[in-house]
């Protein structure tokens, strides 16, 4: 059963996330395990010694397909998109020459966020052009998500490692909520200026657009926002509030500088980095929820 479409916003997010946070063979691991999933004919290509992988990093035999994964840490530098245009273009060269009888379509899988830069996109076009017996393409993020979000709902939570269990957000506790908030006032801080104001909540989940998905999630985390109120209300430190809030704008400022522009994207990331990386486990995953949306009324995380 493929999840409603509610739940795939919030796996949409999770994906995103998963190939934001792979880089290099942890991308190329990610891609084969979504490959294996969609492709029942793919093959997996590891590197054989000086020959390495004969620029393929996977085949599909059914459609005589060479893929190629690229995952910089930062395509939208103009030194790594030069680097990518030339990657992309001796890939191309190799693959040609060590698969010439067997591969009549080439694709390009790309992991970095937004558009190809026009340097990468120049050299694919070339390549196209020249090349008109054969198939040229390139997958990116969204392309992935596209046959992703087709799988049962069981392999596409296998595949971003991740299941939605709205029934484990009354269960969570203070243990959580303290073990996360204790974690984030140990990360080191750039003074700002930072406004515990409170402000509407619906007013503010509004005015930034999370989808209806993302406000029932927080909606449903009101209890643990009650936590992290009363906890850090109760902290004997009178800056120990002060001090998380900081961390969070600072972490909010940074995904604003990475051009995160989607506030779904944007909460989602704040998800993950409150509950160091722990979401597949339920109680951490409602927690950060609960401290996310407890910051997101007081502080400057999102539009007010």
């Amino acid at each position: 059963m493929i999840p409603d479409n509610e739940n795939l916003v919030i796996y949409e997010m999770i994906f995103e996330l998963r190939c934001r946070q792979k880089k290099g063979s942890e991308f190329q691991s990610f891609f084969e395990k979504i490959m294996f999933k969609i492709d029942p004919s793919f093959i997996a290509i590891k590197p054989s010694g000086k020959e390495g992988d004969w620029k393929c990093d996977g085949f599909s035999k059914n459609t005589g397909t060479v893929y190629q994964c690229y995952s910089p840490e930062d395509l939208g530098k103009s030194s790594t998109a030069s680097k990518a245009a030339k990657k992309v273009k001796d890939d191309f060269e190799g693959a040609k020459i060590h698969w010439a009888k067997e591969m009549r379509q080439w694709i390009f899988v790309w992991s970095a966020d937004g558009q190809l830069p026009p340097q990468v996109l120049k050299t694919l076009t070339t390549i196209e052009a020249d090349n008109q017996d054969l198939i040229i393409d390139n997958w990116s993020q969204e392309s992935l998500w596209r046959k992703v979000s087709q799988l049962a709902k069981n392999e596409l939570e296998i595949i971003i490692e991740f299941s939605l269990n709205l029934a484990a957000a009354p269960e969570t506790t203070a243990i959580e909520v303290e073990s996360l908030l204790s974690y984030l006032t140990r990360q080191e801080l750039e003074p700002i200026q930072t406004d515990l104001g409170h402000i509407d909540l619906q007013d503010k989940l509004d005015k930034n657009n999370l989808t209806p998905r993302v406000q029932t999630l927080i909606k449903n985390a009101m209890p643990i926002v009650k936590i992290v109120e009363d906890y850090t209300r109760r902290h004997p430190d009178i800056e120990y509030s002060g001090i998380i809030a900081q961390v969070l704008t600072n972490k909010y400022r940074s995904l604003l500088k990475e051009n995160r522009r989607d506030s779904n994207a944007i909460f989602f990331a704040l998800i993950n980095f409150v509950s160091l990386e722990k979401m597949t486990q339920d109680k951490f995953f409602w927690a950060s929820i609960g401290i996310v949306s407890h910051y997101f009324e007081l502080c400057d995380i999102f539009e007010k």
